[in-house]
Parts: structure tokens; C-alpha cells; sequence
């Protein structure tokens, strides 16, 4: 049986055109209404994609009132649908702001959808979220490198200590402070192509898992940039 709501929304849908303008404000005016109907809900995120192209095209065309992308229209529109389906909004909306050429625009709703993938990885997993977070952008790769760095070289310190003993791996003397040395050490190890003079399997599979952290943190990040660039093609 008919609602109301449905019955308004049906008699909304008769009046498409091929006028941009109407379908716009037609759109604009049937997303909150099927959004509170069982019947039409789920073809909500299919009309906020449409009226996003709708959005942007009067702007550049100069067929509306709107001079500039008002941010808080956007975010009104996004936050009726589900966090994985605001993500993927965003996705669009910025190849869209891309392909017609509103550049200025782009940082802002690269930094809410950078956002929203750490909320939904905290939703999801811890581990995925560490990851997320620490190579959000270059700043926080070089904040987790370094806290990286200061972490393994204390643990290189303690299991080298007379209490563990557990690696004895010769050391360069850079300078007398221990706390300074063992990252330079650490430092040597993984830019400088001369062996280590590694005597137990410990120690091996030890510096092999450093090397491997590393990399693989550092190709992480890399290759997230490189898809941000295909994606944006």
C-alpha cells in the first residue's frame, strides 16, 4: 500500500525532463523524501550521484543561482547514505571536480574522504586503521618512520644489553650516546649495502623483519598515492 510520502514522490517523478534546471531542483527536492520511504530508499545514493553532476554542471554552465560549490550542500546530501556509500560519493564527486577543472576544490573533499576511510578502517579493524592513519599523507609517514626508527633501535639496545644478550651484532661508534647510536646504526643498516656481521638465526630473521617493515611501509604509501593519481584520470 501507497504512503503518502510514495504517492508525492511517484507524482515528483512523472514531471522528468530534459531540462537540467528541473530535474535538478526535482532531485534535489525527491532525495530527502525517498530517503524516509521503505519503498525508494535504496535508489537514494543513484539520485545524490546524479544531482552531484547536476550540481556541478549548473555551476560551470552558469545555468543557476550558484556561483560556487557550497560545501555544506554536499555534505547534506552525502550524509543521508551509508559511510561506505559517502566514501564512494566522494570518489566520484572528485573526478568530477577534476574532469571539469574546479581544482581549488579538490583538497577539501580529498581531506573528508581520507576521513571517512579512517573511520570506517576504526570501524572495521585496528590494524587496518593504524595503517590508514599512518600513511594518511607524507606528514604521518614520517612521523610513524621515525617513531619506527626510536621504537626497533630501543629494542635493538635491550636485546643487546648485558641482561638479554640475545643480539651482538657489531655497532659503528657514531657517537657516545646510545640512544643516538643505534638509530645512526639502524639508519646504516638499512641505506648502506655492506653486510651486517650477523652470527645467529636470531639475528638474521631480526634485521631481515626491520628491512621488511620498512619496506613494505614505505611501498605502501607509495602505491596509495600512485592509485590516488589513476583514480583521478
Amino acid at each position: 500500500m501507497n504512503t503518502n510520502n510514495d504517492l508525492i514522490i511517484e507524482g515528483l517523478l512523472k514531471e522528468y525532463s530534459n531540462d537540467e534546471i528541473q530535474n535538478f531542483e526535482l532531485l534535489h527536492n525527491l532525495i530527502p523524501l525517498k530517503n524516509e520511504s521503505s519503498k525508494y530508499k535504496s535508489f537514494v545514493y543513484m539520485d545524490i550521484k546524479n544531482w552531484l553532476n547536476l550540481y556541478l554542471s549548473s555551476i560551470k554552465n552558469k545555468k543557476y543561482s550558484y556561483d560556487n560549490i557550497i560545501y555544506e550542500k554536499i555534505i547534506e546530501k552525502i550524509e543521508l547514505v551509508s559511510l561506505e556509500e559517502q566514501i564512494k560519493l566522494l570518489k566520484y564527486f572528485i573526478r568530477l571536480l577534476k574532469k571539469d577543472f574546479f581544482i581549488d576544490e579538490v583538497d577539501l573533499y580529498e581531506n573528508l574522504k581520507n576521513k571517512l576511510e579512517i573511520e570506517k578502517a576504526k570501524n572495521a579493524n585496528f590494524i587496518r586503521y593504524t595503517i590508514k592513519k599512518s600513511t594518511q599523507n607524507i606528514t604521518n609517514v614520517l612521523i610513524t618512520l621515525l617513531l619506527s626508527l626510536l621504537v626497533i633501535s630501543i629494542l635493538w639496545c635491550i636485546l643487546e644489553s648485558k641482561y638479554f644478550h640475545i643480539i651482538s651484532v657489531e655497532t659503528i661508534n657514531f657517537v657516545q650516546c646510545n640512544l643516538v647510536n643505534y638509530p645512526l646504526n639502524l639508519l646504516n643498516m638499512l641505506f648502506n649495502q655492506a653486510d651486517l656481521k650477523i652470527d645467529t638465526t636470531f639475528e638474521l630473521i631480526f634485521f631481515i623483519l626491520i628491512k621488511l617493515y620498512f619496506f613494505i611501509l614505505i611501498t605502501y604509501f607509495v602505491i596509495k598515492e600512485i592509485g590516488k593519481k589513476v583514480e583521478s584520470i
